[in-house]
């Protein structure tokens, strides 16, 4: 699971994540892994992850890697309460 901050504003929580960067002879995004991106896809939005001017209309997030399972039950706890579900 992947959390998307930006700022002090949670962007949301995440299963699956895909890590692209642009080719700038096409003009196109594809996937690459994560040491070589400068955005994200995450639920269908365009995420900048880097200062990198081909993202510079995307909104940047900073991305956590939630690997324990009391981290997830926090992080969708927390959630829960803010968007009033609980």
């Amino acid at each position: 699971m992947y959390k998307l901050m930006s700022g002090d504003k949670l962007i949301g929580v995440f299963q699956k994540v895909v890590f692209i960067r642009k080719v700038t002879e096409t003009n196109t995004n594809i996937e690459c892994p994560k040491g070589e991106a400068d955005a994200i896809v995450a639920g269908g939005i365009v995420y900048a992850i880097t200062n990198s001017t081909d993202y510079q209309d995307c909104e940047q997030v900073a991305i956590f890697e939630l690997d324990s399972e009391v981290e997830r039950t926090a992080e969708l706890d927390y959630m829960r309460v803010m968007a009033n579900l609980i």
